[in-house]
């Protein structure tokens, strides 16, 4: 199986893990599964663990899936933890976060963590903690 989901213990926190290359419809897919646990668990954040993921997705593709994020995964806050250097993942949150998803990129998955563990506590997004952010 290319991917794991599971709710990280003691928390109200999902984490999905995907590894090898990813397409569009992987994408959509997966995202429907990340809901439907969602739901059924009763958590309301995310991490999504994107560093082993080969993305397969022209520009245009990214650019739709981002678009699509805010109807499909409203009420669901998404970390998303990538690895320096991919832009798919990236662009990903800046077109879903440009049209209204509570989203945000990371380096580190307690860094991920941490924002949604605070955002739950206050049902905001924190104000002192930052994404990392990489340097060219």
């Amino acid at each position: 199986m290319k991917y794991t989901l599971s709710v990280i213990p003691d928390t109200r926190i999902a984490m999905f893990r995907w590894q090898g290359p990813i397409t569009l419809e992987d994408r959509r897919r997966n995202r429907k599964r990340i809901v439907e646990f969602c739901e059924h668990e009763g958590v309301k954040g995310v991490i999504i663990d994107g560093r082993d993921q080969e993305s397969k997705m022209s520009i245009m593709e990214t650019f739709s899936f981002g678009e699509e994020v805010p109807t499909e995964m409203r009420g669901i806050a998404i970390a998303i933890v990538y690895r320096p250097g991919d832009r798919a993942l990236t662009f990903i949150d800046t077109v879903a976060a440009n049209r209204g998803s509570t989203i945000k990129s990371f380096l580190y998955v307690d860094e991920a963590q941490a924002w949604l563990e605070a955002r739950d506590e206050s049902g905001d997004d924190p104000p002192d903690v930052q994404p990392d952010t990489e340097s060219d």
